[in-house]
């Protein structure tokens, strides 16, 4: 399963607005945060994302789960970001 960033990051900084794609995201590696009880259960994921601007590293961390029927995200969150940033919408996760 993939997890794909939708729209755009849009936020601020000093008072002026900066945008990031969602195709600026990189994707980081995979990290399985729980297994397979028996073959009917499914597994947690989770995976990182990146965005540089000109001020700092943007980081999301994406869990999803991953099992018989497909996956599905579960949550997304921003940990990371640059000092002073006010984030105005934030970019989605979707499993592609």
């Amino acid at each position: 399963m993939q997890v794909k960033p939708v729209g755009q990051l849009v936020f601020e900084m000093n008072g002026v607005e900066h945008q990031v794609s969602a195709s600026q995201l990189s994707q980081g590696d995979l990290e399985k945060q729980s297994g397979l009880k028996n073959k009917d259960d499914s597994e947690e994921w989770s995976v990182t994302f990146t965005a540089e601007s000109e001020f700092g590293q943007f980081v999301w961390v994406v869990s999803f789960t991953l099992g018989n029927e497909g996956g599905d995200v579960n949550d997304s969150d921003m940990v990371k970001r640059p000092k002073g940033v006010k984030v105005v919408r934030d970019v989605s996760f979707k499993s592609a």
